[in-house]
């Protein structure tokens, strides 16, 4: 066989090995299979993980702030309107805001399905945050992302000794207080630091959507809401500290 010949079927094959290019193709990402694969894709390429860890047992630091500790704690529009403004939910918030979320549509790579969760996600974010969100915001997508997270066990503050009260007592200035420290810490994002309501309702008028006696207050915290985005917190702060969330409340809703 001549010698060309073998040298021409030689470099064929080499080329049908490593590709037409002359070099070895290298597989792209996978096609995301739901909305929430399309948040994952769009939260690493604004460069998130950069200041972000979603792996459980990783604590803060002053370069990271770990996810999955806000696992299921706060609704959608709270995680909608953070992203556009952070400051408009976190007041001491260094994160920038990312305004191309919002103007940036994923519609291209979807399919029925993903449309169809976006749409009833969006219906959801509207409702709670009173904004405009359309389905096909890359906002909503990085939002059905956040919402997979799930709570790191590492960092439940359940009481360890339950401390004896009677329960919740308005009069009681100190459990008053500590209430207020405890609302700082876990309510205000929702329902404002002076209890009028942002993602969640206003706390200080007469109207109470789920009842405003005490035992009612209680039982709203401790069981939480999850149609509107509020999630339970019997398990996360304890019977103690819901009494102190409840004496609070009630109180500054009839300070006024």
């Amino acid at each position: 066989m001549p010698r060309v010949f073998l040298q021409v079927s030689a470099a064929v094959a080499c080329l049908q090995l490593l590709g037409c290019g002359g070099q070895r193709q290298v597989a792209g990402p996978p096609e995301p299979e739901s909305l929430a694969d399309v948040g994952r894709s769009i939260y690493l390429r604004e460069q998130c993980d950069s200041c972000h860890t979603v792996e459980h047992g990783v604590p803060d630091s002053d370069e990271q702030v770990s996810l999955v500790k806000y696992g299921g704690r706060y609704p959608a529009g709270w995680h909608f309107a953070h992203l556009r403004d952070p400051t408009s939910t976190v007041p001491a918030s260094t994160m920038p805001a990312y305004p191309q979320l919002f103007s940036q549509s994923f519609a291209p790579i979807t399919t029925d399905a993903m449309r169809l969760e976006a749409e009833e996600l969006a219906a959801v974010i509207r409702e709670q945050a009173l904004v405009d969100a359309s389905w096909d915001q890359e906002a909503v997508a990085v939002v059905a992302y956040i919402r997979t997270f799930t709570p790191d066990p590492t960092t439940q503050q359940v009481e360890a000794t339950p401390v004896l009260v009677a329960g919740p007592d308005p009069s009681n200035a100190v459990q008053v207080a500590d209430g207020a420290a405890a609302f700082a810490m876990n309510c205000a994002v929702c329902h404002g630091a002076d209890l009028t309501g942002f993602v969640g309702p206003n706390l200080r008028d007469d109207v109470w959507i789920h009842g405003g006696e005490l035992v009612q207050i209680k039982s709203t915290i401790a069981t939480g809401v999850p149609s509107r985005g509020c999630p339970s917190w019997k398990h996360v702060l304890g019977d103690v500290k819901i009494d102190q969330l409840t004496a609070f409340i009630y109180a500054t809703s009839h300070s006024d």
